[in-house]
């Protein structure tokens, strides 16, 4: 069996803001920064844990999320996966939550109700999760037996993943996440992780 675990980023500096981030390269703020360090040490010492392999989105906040996390569980290169990107969120991108409640109320009423729906000029939801299971599907298959890995990514990456799993996290804060089992090459949910 392996074993992935896939967790949130660091905040950023959007997210402090309350702005929707989909693909914009935004940084860590440096609240974001300290929960990474924090995390790091809270795996480091989850003993006798080891990963195998640490891989993040190819967008900043969580590449140097990952880049923290490394120094303290000693396992590096961060490797840099395209697929783990969050959704792309169309119009909403640099939009604060509370203006995307104005401009698009049935959109807002949506997404505070967890039902699934398509951002304007955003990454339609089937894509996505196809995007993001393949990505999963892609680190368990070329990792070896017994192998464990962490993947840095993002919210919305992690509701995909366990909406395929049939779990839900009511809210995924950052630094928190899923681990996730490959058997034979299904899928299974594992345990929540929360910082």
């Amino acid at each position: 069996m392996k074993r992935l675990l896939v967790i949130r980023h660091g905040e950023s500096i959007w997210n402090a803001e309350g702005r929707w981030q989909g693909w914009a390269n935004i940084p860590l703020s440096a609240a974001g920064q300290e929960q990474a360090r924090a995390a790091g040490e809270r795996l480091a010492a989850l003993s006798p844990l080891r990963f195998s392999a640490i891989h993040a989105s190819d967008l900043s906040r969580a590449h140097q999320t990952a880049e923290i996390i490394s120094t303290y569980v000693e396992c590096s290169p961060v490797k840099a996966v395209p697929g783990l990107r969050e959704r792309n969120v169309g119009e909403f991108q640099g939009v604060l939550s509370s203006d995307i409640a104005v401009r698009w109320p049935h959109l807002a009423d949506a997404w505070n109700k967890g039902v699934p729906f398509d951002p304007p000029g955003g990454e339609v939801a089937a894509d996505f999760h196809a995007r993001i299971l393949a990505a999963i599907h892609g680190l368990l298959d070329a990792a070896e037996e017994d192998s464990t890995l962490l993947a840095v990514s993002h919210g919305g990456v992690i509701r995909a993943l366990e909406s395929h799993l049939g779990v839900r996290t009511p809210r995924i804060q950052n630094l928190s996440g899923r681990w996730v089992h490959a058997d034979d090459g299904r899928l299974g949910a594992g345990e929540v992780f929360e910082l």
